[in-house]
């Protein structure tokens, strides 16, 4: 295991509440655990749930290792960590890096700001998750795909490649914003083409890509947005 800090504490990851919260064992009791340094928007807000998402998709079900900076817990009783994963990596900083959440100092616990700091100019330049540069109405600057119909009743969403060259959808999602469901996808997309994305596993045979979700995603009472996001986080197309 390379590059851990000398004082690091291993756990098991049990939960990801959001994008800077989740809840692990450690030595036999169970604990919420807030990353330091950093702020990730909550569940309601935009790019809550792909923050939700690339954090789960880093650390849940791992084991990690926890470091301490100079707070024990915060105001709600919850322990403030740097988190790192076996191999090193520093899971604060790699969810800055991936813009999905902000360098935010909350003093005494600084120690790693300067690296944090760092982290988010490198995300704003690169033009990241949170600081994706806008292209013309709300739609996102980046891959020609888009959500073109969504069928909230059926479970259905349409995208398609209005692009000249094939998409990889390797380690894109599909957001229900209102519920915060999230659909992993994969595969190709070729130019021109249509996917239809299917909700519910029921559905499987219909054809185009499938979800394999129990019970239904969609909202049909208030508005539920449908998103589309990249393999970086990246807010690619939202319907309506």
């Amino acid at each position: 295991m390379a590059n851990l800090p000398d004082d690091a504490t291993e756990a098991l990851v049990l939960d990801v509440i959001d994008g800077d919260t989740i809840t692990v064992k450690l030595e036999q009791a169970v604990h919420t655990v807030r990353y330091i340094g950093i702020n990730a928007p909550e569940r309601d807000e935009p790019w809550g749930p792909a923050a939700t998402e690339a954090n789960r998709n880093l650390v849940d079900g791992r084991v990690v290792f926890l470091q301490r900076d100079i707070s024990e817990t915060d105001e709600f009783d919850r322990l403030l960590r740097y988190v790192y994963l076996p191999d090193g990596t520093f899971v604060n900083g790699e969810l800055v890096r991936r813009g999905m959440a902000r360098a935010r100092a909350y003093p005494p616990d600084t120690t790693r700001q300067a690296t944090l700091t760092e982290m988010e100019q490198q995300a704003r330049a690169a033009g990241r998750g949170l600081w994706q540069t806008m292209g013309g109405g709300d739609q996102p600057a980046g891959p020609d795909v888009r959500i073109v119909a969504v069928d909230k009743r059926a479970e259905v969403v349409d995208i398609a490649n209005l692009g000249l060259g094939e998409e990889d959808l390797t380690g894109w999602t599909l957001v229900s914003e209102q519920g915060d469901q999230v659909c992993a996808l994969s595969g190709t997309l070729a130019p021109g083409a249509t996917l239809r994305i299917w909700a519910l596993a029921r559905d499987a045979h219909r054809g185009g890509y499938n979800c394999g979700f129990a019970d239904p995603i969609w909202n049909n009472s208030q508005l539920d947005r449908a998103t589309l996001y990249d393999e970086d986080g990246r807010l690619i197309s939202t319907y309506p």
